[in-house]
């Protein structure tokens, strides 16, 4: 939980995409593989201090469910971005014809 992705390229523009919603939809999933792991990571913190520490057990679920959550309305909005991304590049490609 405490790594953080970087990309592999060593010049930062080099990753970069082009287009400013593809660059959105890879965020968007960068977030929401990143709040997975934080509900993962939480979650067997419960499991494992659920004996010891009850009140502490309810605050990391609570949390666990959150990231959940924030992770759920990610991808949903991934989702928005690929299909105007889609949407887009159809209407491209009748243009052209």
């Amino acid at each position: 939980m405490n790594e953080m992705r970087s990309p592999e390229a060593d010049d930062p523009d080099a990753c970069l995409p082009v287009d400013f919603m593809t660059r959105t939809s890879e965020i968007l999933m960068e977030q929401s593989l990143t709040l997975n792991e934080m509900f993962l990571e939480l979650t067997r913190s419960a499991v494992e201090h659920q004996h010891q520490w009850p009140g502490a057990t309810k605050d990391y679920v609570r949390l666990a469910l959150r990231a959940q959550a924030n992770c759920r309305a990610s991808l949903t909005a991934m989702a928005h971005v690929e299909r105007t991304i889609r949407a887009r590049d159809a209407g491209a490609d009748t243009d052209g014809e």
